[in-house]
């Protein structure tokens, strides 16, 4: 009888035992949805394989992340080993960057992979890095950290130390950049730069005429490689081969040396403008005039001088080019350029024909072409 009762009471428990596993299986199925999900640093291509909702960019690679605050634990996991709050203010992988963050602000401690403000730490250590903005100003000197510039005639360690940025390497004091005559062994020593080291002594650039060696000696930067003179630099209109040879700066193929012009000046070239727009509209067969810029406000239609087509718009009237070149010449962003019915090429209105757009002249149709045209 007994052993009756032990077998009714066993079979009893296995039943109950066998539904309760089922029982925890279930749960353990519901629950498991959440635990496929992916942890903090963890390399994702979507927000909804992460736990915490958020798949993004973080150092250099997609990982799941979360809001934090740059230099305190990620809210999630305060206590992790694994992530901490990255630059940008996500959670990420440790970092493992040398220097100072992409936005300047944050240093990596390589030995624990957190991050630090920088300004934090000490800035003999940190300057280099971080600069002195936040240790209060001054020049980053090694082993010295950052240093009020030094006053001419006081001892220095370096060139930067200095105000002037020079430091004698003799005497080992700042000192001013130095007159022609003076003795010295760098450009920078010297008040004009060039230093002649073939004689020791700094020097003045020469004038058109004077004797050189290179370029750098002539007050026009070009010493004539024949005659070993400096030559003068060419005046508007004088053939050149290169901008370097004017004394405007600007060289042209078509005008020689000249200037920029503004509106009615001649030109073959937008570049010849300075509004960059030229009534060529890139033909530079013959001359035209410099225009109004693409897209300046203009007079009324045929009424505005310095320009070759004023469209009329609802909110006022800007300039467009006459004709267009898709290369030379091209129109605006807002324009396309194509064939009208004459045969040449225009600038027309962008628009979506399929979109139903209206065009900014009231008497133009956005056409199947998606551009306008009256």
């Amino acid at each position: 009888m007994m052993h009756g009762q032990d077998r009714r009471g066993t079979r009893g428990m296995t039943r109950g035992t066998a539904v309760g596993a089922a029982l925890v299986m279930l749960v353990g199925v519901v629950h498991g949805c959440g635990d496929d999900t992916k942890p903090l640093g963890a390399e994702c291509s979507e927000g909804s394989e992460c736990t915490s909702g958020r798949c993004e960019r973080v150092a250099g690679a997609r990982v799941c992340t979360e809001l934090c605050t740059p230099g305190q634990p990620c809210p999630s996991q305060p206590n992790s080993r694994e992530v901490t709050c990255r630059e940008g203010g996500l959670c990420g992988p440790l970092c493992t960057f040398t220097g100072v963050s992409y936005d300047g602000y944050y240093l990596c401690d390589l030995d624990t992979g957190v991050l630090r403000a920088c300004g934090d730490g000490d800035d003999v250590e940190d300057c280099a890095a971080c600069g002195c903005a936040g240790f209060g100003g001054g020049v980053c000197i090694s082993e010295m950290g950052c240093i009020d510039p030094i006053d001419t005639g006081l001892p220095c360690p370096e060139d930067l130390a200095c105000e002037t940025e020079l430091c004698d390497p003799t005497t080992r004091v700042c000192v001013e950049p130095a007159p022609a005559g003076s003795i010295c062994t760098l450009d920078r020593y010297c008040a004009s730069t060039l230093c002649d080291l073939d004689i020791g002594f700094c020097v003045d650039p020469a004038p058109a005429g004077s004797a050189c060696a290179s370029d750098r000696f002539c007050e026009s930067n070009i010493c004539d490689p024949t005659t070993h003179q400096c030559v003068a630099l060419l005046p508007l209109g004088a053939d050149c081969d290169g901008d370097r040879f004017c004394a405007s700066g600007l060289c042209s193929a078509y005008m020689g040396c000249f200037e920029l012009g503004e509106p009615g000046d001649a030109c073959f070239r937008d570049q010849e403008c300075a509004t960059l727009h030229c009534s060529t509209d890139g033909i530079t067969t013959s001359a035209g005039v410099c225009l109004l810029a693409i897209g300046a406000p203009c007079a009324e239609f045929m009424a505005e001088p310095h320009c070759d087509r004023c469209i009329q718009g609802p909110s006022g009237s800007w300039c467009q080019r006459q004709t267009c070149h898709e290369v030379r010449g091209a129109c605006s962003a807002e324009y396309a350029c194509r064939l009208n019915t004459m045969g040449t090429r225009t600038c027309f209105e962008r628009c979506d024909y399929s979109a139903g757009d209206a065009c900014s002249e009231p008497s133009a149709t956005c056409l199947s072409d998606d551009v306008c045209d009256r």
